[in-house]
């Protein structure tokens, strides 16, 4: 996938036998619909999930080969008049929204994703900066906090145009429609992600007002956009616990607290319907033949994103219950309780069912990384080396509640977050970031992230204080 969103052939008299090839290219996929389908199969669903390519694929050549060149004569692509009319028109083609080099045919184009276009507009040659920070994807979404690190500790501004091309981002952020954040998968992650940059005023748990919470907010957006660019990194452009066994259920369920983001819980849920339907209708939750009475079918999967979305509009639902000081029922403090559990059941049953037609387990899980969270994504590259983005491990959240008129400590998980650069030829893979986690050796997280992380503190509790800690959902 790689080799085939990479290798250009650009469309232009400096390179004349680029667009021949695209030409040939282009007639082939045209005229068998066998391989045209093949492309189709493989295009359309990564389009729904990440997005269109940024590069001009066989559908955008098409009229202009049938404009400029005899399609019943191949070797009248090569006609030297033929080919400068058709380079007079290259500007009326499709454009890039993400530059990287002249106008140009790939096969199977990587895509366009909203910020690579924010890195490539606010780095060089449109400013004076080589490299841009994952901060300004947040920023451009309308983060407060964001700008502020980014003027004033990072001090961006000093950089020719910079000031001017964010503001320019952040209007065509601005501008978006409401079809256009639901033009694809990516675009809904980072609409539902929004919420979290947010500052929270009256009526919103003190714990969630303060200037270090807001911080906290942000790193979870940018661990979360992390784990956005891992999962589509072969396709996205860039910018050059346990449930418990059969035990007798306790008598009451404990006390706990779900982080009230409603917008956030609502925005996924929405965010996965559109993934069940849309892959639905692209065939992709099809069935498996075979006799096998354990075989899987399209009902089953569409069930599990029906049952994680259930899940995500209760959360919304404690939540307002939360925010409006009503008590929670039994059953929502058991579903805190079981959440991480329901959580991981919910993962390893589509994981189990998508490749074996039985439900896994989490030692089902072949790689070794991918029982990890800690992850690792380059996404900008500029000159020998790569902005990388990764995340850690999750880091012990504690934050006081009311719960019933008492304040109480509530203790929970939350995203570290990590961002330097590295040799282009010293990429790091998922094992390698996870060994260098656990040698001690990972780069420090940023330093503005102080104000919610500190080091390692007490590393046993008495057993009154176990009962005073709520399990959060969040």
């Amino acid at each position: 996938m790689m080799w085939l969103g990479l290798v250009p052939r650009p469309l232009g008299p400096g390179v004349p036998e680029c667009t021949v090839r695209s030409l040939l290219l282009t007639h082939q996929l045209v005229g068998d619909d066998e391989a045209r389908g093949l492309w189709r199969r493989v295009y359309e669903p990564t389009a729904f999930m990440v997005g269109v390519a940024d590069d001009l694929t066989h559908e955008d050549l098409q009229p202009f080969l049938r404009r400029c060149f005899d399609p019943e004569r191949i070797d009248s692509f090569g006609e030297q008049e033929r080919l400068e009319a058709f380079w007079k028109l290259t500007p009326t083609m499709r454009q890039q929204g993400i530059e990287a080099g002249a106008i140009s045919y790939k096969i199977m184009g990587q895509r366009f994703i909203l910020d690579s276009r924010v890195f490539r507009e606010t780095v060089a040659p449109r400013t004076g900066r080589g490299f841009p920070l994952g901060l300004d994807v947040p920023a451009v979404l309308g983060s407060a906090r964001a700008i502020g690190l980014l003027d004033d500790l990072y001090q961006q501004p000093k950089f020719d145009g910079y000031a001017t091309q964010r503001a320019k981002m952040r209007a065509e952020v601005v501008a978006l429609s409401p079809s256009d954040w639901d033009q694809n998968l990516y675009y809904g992650w980072l609409r539902a992600l929004q919420p979290l940059l947010e500052p929270k005023g009256p009526g919103w748990p003190r714990f969630m007002q303060s200037p270090a919470w807001l911080d906290k907010q942000l790193v979870c957006f940018l661990g979360s956009w992390t784990e956005l660019r891992h999962d589509t990194i072969l396709y996205a452009k860039q910018s050059t616990s346990e449930c418990g066994g059969s035990e007798p259920e306790p008598p009451a369920p404990p006390l706990g607290y779900v982080e009230p983001e409603v917008a956030v819980y609502e925005r996924l849920a929405r965010l996965l319907r559109m993934s069940r339907d849309g892959l639905a209708d692209l065939g992709l939750l099809g069935k498996k033949g075979g006799g096998d009475d354990n075989a899987y079918t399209g009902q089953q999967l569409a069930e599990q994103f029906g049952e994680f979305a259930t899940m995500l509009d209760w959360l919304a639902e404690v939540s307002r219950k939360e925010l409006a000081g009503q008590p929670l029922s039994k059953d929502d403090l058991r579903g805190i309780e079981y959440y991480g559990g329901q959580t991981e059941r919910l993962m390893l049953t589509v994981v189990g069912l998508a490749t074996t037609g039985r439900p896994a387990s989490y030692w089902n899980l072949e790689s070794r990384a991918d029982r990890n969270m800690a992850l690792v994504a380059d996404v900008h590259t500029s000159g020998p080396y790569a902005l990388t983005e990764a995340v850690g491990q999750p880091a012990e959240l504690w934050v006081i509640v009311n719960h019933g008129g008492k304040l109480v400590a509530a203790r929970g998980a939350t995203f570290t977050w990590y961002e330097f650069k590295v040799k282009t030829t010293e990429r790091m893979t998922d094992e390698q970031w996870q060994k260098r986690l656990r040698d001690g050796k990972a780069e420090p997280m940023p330093s503005w992230t102080s104000s919610v992380f500190i080091g390692p503190g007490v590393k046993t509790r008495t057993t009154e204080t176990e009962r005073r800690i709520m399990n959060t959902g969040c």
